[in-house]
Order: C-alpha cells, then sequence, then structure tokens
C-alpha cells in the first residue's frame, strides 16, 4: 500500500504549509493516485495507519483548540502567564482576546487541521462520484456519507470560530469562510457569507440522510461517521440557528439511534477517545496547547463535591492550595472525546425542550447525565417555568461540556438570542483584560501568515 500511504502523507504535508494554495489544495503526486473504493477507505481511515507522533495523524479525528483559550473554564494564576505561554504564542493572544493571533509568521493549526480534514473530505467525494474507481457501489455510498459528515462538521466548526454567531437578518451579508468542494488548486477562494456556509452543511448532512448507507449507531471503528453521527452534527447546526424544533427532532433521532452513557459510577480509569462509548464519532483536539492550565473557581463551584466528573473532568494539582486543573490541558490529552457526543445530544434535547415548553423532558435528560455522574443521586424535580428550566440545562452544559469544545460557541449564542450580555474578564499579573458582550474579540481572527498568502481574503472585523 506504498502509494496510498504516500498519498496521505503529502496530503497531511501540504495541509500544515503555510502557502495558501497549498494548504486547501491538493496535487497529484507522480501516479500516487487512489484507484479502488478500498484505496479510499484507507485514505478516510487514515489516522489508524500512522504512529500518533506522525503529522498524518492531524487528520479526519481531529477538530480545533483554540476555543478553550477565549472561554471562562480556565484561569490564570499569578506569575505563571508568560510562562504557560512562552511557547504558545497564538493561544496566548486568544486568552487575552487580541486584534490578532500571534506574530506575523504564526501558523494556525486549527485552520489547517479543518481545511485538511475538508481536503480529504473533497477527495473522497470526488473519487465516489469517478466511474472510473473501481469497486462495491454500497462501499461507494458509504463514503461520500461519512466524509460529509465529517466535511460538514469541519465546516461548522470553521463558521463558528471564524465568523459572527449565525443570525438570519445579516446572515447573507456577514463573513464566513472560504467554501471548498474541489480537491482541484484554486489559489483565491473568497470567504463566502455565513448563511452560504450553512447552507452547505444544511445540504451535506440532509444528503446523507437520504442516502441512508450508513450504520444506525456508533460505527466500531469511532472516527467513521454513523446516521447518530449525522443527525448529530445536524442537531448541533440547528441549535447554532436558532432552529430549537428542529435540533430538538435531530436530537431525537441521533439518539434513538445510539444513546449510551458512561457510568462512571462503575469505572476506574476513565477511557481513552477511542474507546469512549460517549463518542458518537470520534474527535480530539487539533494540537496540543498550554499545560495544566488552572480551571476557573466559578466552575468549580457548580458541582456536588461528589461529583465524579472533578476526578475525571479535573485534576488536582501537586499544590494542594492551587484549584483543580482541566483535564484537557494537563496529562491524558488522548482522553476526552471532542464534540459531538452522546451528553452533547441529551442536553441539546433538554436546553430545546426548555425552549419549547416541554419541561417534564428536561427533567428526564438532566437526570440521565446525573445519575451516570453523581454517586447516590437525587433526581431533580420537575420544572414549572421555562426560564428556570433552561438555566439549570445552561449549567449542565457547563459542568459536562468543559473542554469538549463547545463553550464558546454557547456563549456567543447566548448573547445573541437570549440577550444575556456575557462578558468576560481576566486578570493576569494585575491586567484586568475584558472581552465584552457582542464584541467581534469573540471571533478568531484569520491567521496574518493566511492571509499573506492571499491578500484579497477578507479579516473579520475586529
Amino acid at each position: 500500500m506504498k502509494t496510498i500511504y504516500s498519498y496521505i502523507l503529502l496530503a497531511a504535508l501540504l495541509s500544515f504549509s503555510c502557502d495558501r494554495d497549498k494548504l486547501l489544495d491538493l496535487k497529484p503526486f507522480d501516479d500516487i493516485i487512489p484507484s479502488t473504493v478500498e484505496d479510499f477507505r484507507r485514505l478516510l481511515d487514515y489516522h489508524y495507519y500512522y504512529e500518533p507522533e506522525m503529522l498524518s495523524d492531524v487528520g479526519v479525528a481531529h477538530l480545533y483548540s483554540i476555543d478553550l483559550f477565549m472561554t471562562d473554564e480556565y484561569q490564570v494564576l499569578g506569575g505563571t502567564f508568560e510562562n504557560q505561554f512562552s511557547t504558545h504564542i497564538r493561544f496566548r493572544d486568544a486568552a487575552t482576546w487580541e486584534k490578532d493571533f500571534g506574530a506575523l509568521n504564526t501558523e494556525d493549526f486549527d485552520w489547517a487541521v479543518l481545511y485538511k480534514t475538508i481536503l480529504t473530505a473533497n477527495i473522497v467525494i470526488e473519487g465516489m462520484n469517478d466511474p472510473k474507481i473501481t469497486g462495491d457501489e454500497t462501499l461507494k455510498n458509504i463514503l461520500k456519507s461519512e466524509a460529509k459528515v465529517h466535511r460538514a462538521l469541519a465546516y461548522f466548526s470553521l463558521v463558528n470560530l471564524y465568523s459572527k454567531q449565525y443570525n438570519a437578518t445579516s446572515a447573507d451579508t456577514d463573513l464566513g469562510v472560504p467554501i471548498k468542494l474541489t480537491s482541484k488548486p484554486e489559489i483565491q477562494i473568497p470567504r463566502a457569507s455565513v448563511k452560504k456556509v450553512y447552507d452547505l452543511i444544511l445540504n451535506d448532512l440532509k444528503d446523507v440522510i437520504e442516502i441512508n448507507a450508513l450504520p444506525m449507531g456508533k460505527q466500531k471503528i469511532g472516527t467513521r461517521p454513523s446516521m447518530a453521527a449525522a443527525y448529530a452534527v445536524l442537531a448541533k447546526t440547528h441549535l447554532a440557528m436558532g432552529a430549537y424544533q428542529k435540533a430538538l427532532t435531530a436530537a431525537n433521532k441521533s439518539l434513538q439511534n445510539y444513546n449510551t452513557l458512561l457510568d462512571m459510577n462503575s469505572i476506574i480509569f476513565y477511557p481513552e477517545s477511542i474507546n469512549n462509548p460517549e463518542g458518537i464519532v470520534i474527535k480530539k483536539a487539533a494540537l496540543e496547547g498550554p499545560r495544566g492550565m488552572y480551571a476557573a473557581d466559578d466552575l468549580i463551584a457548580l458541582y456536588d463535591p461528589s461529583d465524579l466528573r472533578l476526578e475525571y473532568y479535573m485534576a488536582l494539582p501537586e499544590d494542594p492550595n492551587n484549584p483543580y486543573m482541566l483535564q484537557r490541558t494537563n496529562i491524558i490529552e488522548d482522553s476526552w472525546p471532542l464534540s459531538p457526543t452522546t451528553p452533547e445530544l441529551y442536553l441539546i434535547r433538554a436546553e430545546c425542550n426548555a425552549r419549547v415548553g416541554d419541561l417534564n423532558a428536561v427533567d428526564n435528560d438532566l437526570n440521565a447525565i446525573g445519575q451516570n455522574r453523581i454517586p447516590g443521586y437525587t433526581p431533580l424535580p420537575n420544572y414549572t417555568d421555562r426560564a428556570t428550566a433552561l438555566e439549570a440545562v445552561k449549567i449542565e452544559r457547563r459542568k459536562e461540556l468543559v473542554g469538549k469544545g463547545v463553550r464558546l460557541f454557547d456563549l456567543k449564542r447566548y448573547n445573541a438570542f437570549d440577550n444575556a450580555n456575557i462578558s468576560l474578564t481576566r486578570i493576569i499579573d494585575g491586567t484586568t483584560h475584558t472581552l465584552k458582550a457582542n464584541s467581534n474579540r469573540w471571533i478568531v481572527p484569520i491567521a496574518r501568515s493566511v492571509l499573506a498568502q492571499d491578500p484579497s481574503l477578507e479579516q473579520s472585523p475586529r
């Protein structure tokens, strides 16, 4: 399989180039071109064919890292900031919500990893539509569907990181991200509108659902999407758009196909992400960031003292006078599957039920999570008003989905849809940094290294 492995490695190397043409495109490498459906199966699965340390491992199984540093999930202890971020300039600037993240030549690995996923998906989709590619037609439909789920989730991640929160009144004109639907070289790719990016996401998922080729529940190889995964990404998308009834329908469909929760009362060690039953389709952080970041005090205060998430989602530092550390930035970086997970789907369903008024259903989903997290759990009483139920869901989302890649997106949509007026403040070595509600600084800026390769690419409003 020398040809397919070389092809995969080339894709990995190109996607981490600073050259914009190479960042978004894959060019033929001699005669190394997949020719059978089995070759494309290996291409889509290549995360499993290399050692984890290799660059090529950063592929369709990865999402992004920058979100954590822009939220209220962690705090910076006095005198630790410069040391902690000394080799992570982009993350340092994200932590203080600067105008630009990183130096002029700082690479944006989140952008690169997500577009690499899109590139891989495009190659597979093109191959499965090519009559010259030999192999089983059923497998072709499966691979095309898997690729579209991966592409939809990548674009969902990109548009929520690098653009304003979706707003139906301005989505037609708000800057989205470049849309790439082919593996052919295109030197300049303008930013599409937020609406066009969401339309692409919805159309990809609609195609997957109509083809109906994927297995219903979670696939044995965790990075392969299933119908449950397709509906999970659809639920996330509708939730981000404020389409709560549609998000509820999609969440129900996903959970009908796969709804396993990890019972923390019965485990000794938290499973690696690849073995974690809650990962509907396994996704991990794109690259490592600073280690040993401390969890915010107000976050820790939300947990019941007996909550097992304090053990499995946090880690006690060596100094008992210091607060908990976020496990995502500590020693078990491969343990947590990022979104989408089954707990997230339970919480999407609970939130949508709270918003549409089915309050008994809210209790059911919150209790399902609680009884798998807290020994001797006492079921919640029935909620009698939407505001109280919705607030309970928001608190549970913060506790359950900490470090899972959703908090930044949640805060943006709470401000947009609920008039939550959430601002963030971080005091670092005596200096106060503030992110105002609805500020453009909630948007991740496109790296200057990317803009330098294509001056026509417009920066997000800052």
